[in-house]
């Protein structure tokens, strides 16, 4: 999850100190929220930058009423309920050995299909050769058209299995977690408080990404679901 995450893709920021651009979104519509800079100063001298849905900036509120936010509280707040994941250190533990166990028992069962998928395959591939060396002495006859018939329905046969034989593999390699990468995880959570502030935006960035795959602005209140959660579906899908 963690490379998953770091590998994430973005734009580039309007403001260069926003911190949420690329995992924040519109709880109402689904589509991106982008950072904006407002001609508001805050008292340290800094133009103010407000988080805007797309859609909504682009219909002109047409097609999503949501509000903007305010983009350094927005953040600021993120941050501040993100450290607050080292503070119990029992309930860490356990939560990622719990993590541990479902991304095991998930990785289980891709080993198991994609097993069964590769002996499938393999039986298919048998029959196939069997047939073409029966096609050979079957000359110009109707078994020999059905013969060809089945040599194609078990090539066909053959590549869906070797398609979800990879697929299973694929998912395998996302879901396999090893021991020093819940400890690398583990680490960079109770480490996090201590060092967040010290970084520099684009670290900050990165470190936030890692640890969270998407927030949700529903106007009143910002949903932060960390990497692996469930996503629910927007209220209404995003018109293009």
């Amino acid at each position: 999850i963690l490379g998953a995450n770091r590998k994430k893709s973005y734009r580039r920021q309007r403001s260069n100190t926003a911190l949420l651009s690329g995992i924040l979104f519109c709880a109402e519509c689904g589509s991106i929220m982008r950072p904006k800079l407002s001609s508001r100063v805050n008292k340290e001298g800094e133009r103010v930058y407000d988080y805007l849905c797309e859609l909504k900036e682009k219909s002109r509120g047409i097609k999503c009423s949501i509000r903007r936010i305010n983009g350094s509280e927005l953040d600021r707040l993120i941050c501040e309920e993100i450290k607050k994941l080292s503070e119990d250190k029992e309930e860490l533990i356990r939560q990622l050995k719990a993590a541990r166990k479902g991304f095991s028992d998930t990785f289980d069962e891709h080993r198991s299909e994609k097993e069964s998928l590769t002996k499938k395959k393999k039986q298919y591939d048998t029959e196939c050769a069997n047939l073409l060396g029966v096609l050979a002495s079957a000359g110009e006859t109707a078994a020999a058209d059905r013969i060809i018939a089945r040599i194609n329905e078990l090539h066909e046969r053959s590549a869906e299995a070797e398609k979800q034989v990879e697929e299973h593999r694929r998912l395998m390699e996302k879901d396999e977690m090893t021991d020093e990468g819940h400890r690398d995880l583990a680490d960079m959570l109770a480490s996090f408080p201590k060092v967040f502030d010290s970084l520099d935006v684009i670290k900050k960035r990165d470190v936030i990404r890692s640890l969270v795959q998407r927030i949700e602005w529903d106007g009143e209140f910002a949903h932060v679901y960390l990497a692996g959660a469930d996503i629910p579906k927007p209220q209404r899908e995003c018109s293009k």
